[in-house]
């Protein structure tokens, strides 16, 4: 079984990777607390995450994303601003910071509907929870465990400045430590 999702890894993102190490580190020290900056490397958008996969469905997977292969690659290259600090699930109860664009690009969905609507049925995951189903762009920036996050997420959004990506691949992409590409797009 492999873990898979389909993504666009975040080009030249080393200045701003060292920017979330270092805001990691000083909540971490100053809070005493468990709040990890997401790996440089790893600084993705993701279209569909698809869960534990085995052999067979990953053939069907890649042979599905051959087929639309072509309509992604003509809405590419696409330039995303993300220029909001989001909580999630909630600033109070918050297990994941991320940022979003408060503009999403037509492409953008486009490409994100089209990965959606040809995969779907493959996914190995609760379907019922909303955050399966809609795709909502956005990057990871930092995970957190069992902790007062509101005070924590005052003080990003006093440090947050928009993070610019271009889009020019999108990847099948193995989720397990540092994240690795098996397919572009």
């Amino acid at each position: 079984m492999i873990r898979l999702f389909v993504g666009s890894f975040l080009a030249d993102a080393q200045a701003l990777g060292q920017e979330l190490r270092e805001f990691a580190g000083e909540i971490a020290v100053t809070k005493q607390v468990s709040f990890k900056a997401v790996p440089t490397a790893n600084l993705h958008i993701t279209y569909q995450f698809l869960g534990e996969v085995d052999d067979n469905q990953l053939a069907t997977i890649k042979e599905r994303l051959s087929k639309i292969a072509c309509q992604i690659k003509a809405e590419l290259p696409i330039a995303v601003t993300y220029d909001t600090l989001s909580a999630w699930p909630s600033p109070e109860n918050a297990r994941v910071f991320v940022a979003e664009p408060s503009i999403k690009p037509q492409a953008l969905m486009a490409v994100g509907n089209l990965i959606r609507q040809n995969l779907q049925e493959l996914v190995v995951i609760d379907l019922s929870l909303e955050r399966n189903l809609v795709f909502k762009p956005h990057i990871t920036l930092f995970r957190m465990k069992n902790l007062d996050s509101e005070p924590i997420y005052e003080m990003a959004l006093q440090r947050f400045k928009p993070i610019s990506q271009t889009i020019e691949f999108v990847d099948l992409i193995e989720s397990k430590g540092r994240y690795s590409s098996i397919m572009t797009l």
